[in-house]
């Protein structure tokens, strides 16, 4: 009779962690990159031949902040790729540092002089 293989222990989850802070500047450079394109194609919905100089300028000014906005969107997502921080092991137990455990920590040793 063959013997039966033990099943081997589960693996452990890690816990997910999700950067509260990296959601906000997600959400405002969202914002930004919307409003500039929309003021672009408001400011583009008027179409007369000669266009204002003010007009022109409101034009350039949202194009560079939409140009900028959509680069923000490739740094921050290219850096999210890079080093995600999705997976990290479990924080070490408090008892394990001496400023945790109430204890004062070790004195630097003295060097007698020479």
């Amino acid at each position: 009779m063959a013997r039966r293989q033990p099943k081997p222990p589960p693996k452990q989850q890690l816990p997910v962690f999700s950067n509260p802070y990296f959601n906000l500047v997600l959400i405002i450079n969202g914002l930004l990159c919307l409003a500039s394109m929309a003021v672009m194609v408001w400011a583009a919905s008027d179409v007369s031949d000669p266009m204002p100089k003010g007009k022109e300028r409101l034009m350039e000014i949202f194009g560079h902040a939409f140009t900028l906005t959509v680069g923000a969107f490739v740094g921050l997502l290219g850096g999210r790729a890079a080093f995600p921080d999705g997976l990290r092991p479990p924080p070490e137990p408090a008892s394990s540092f001496p400023a945790a455990s109430g204890a004062n920590p070790p004195a630097p040793p003295a060097n007698p002089p020479a």
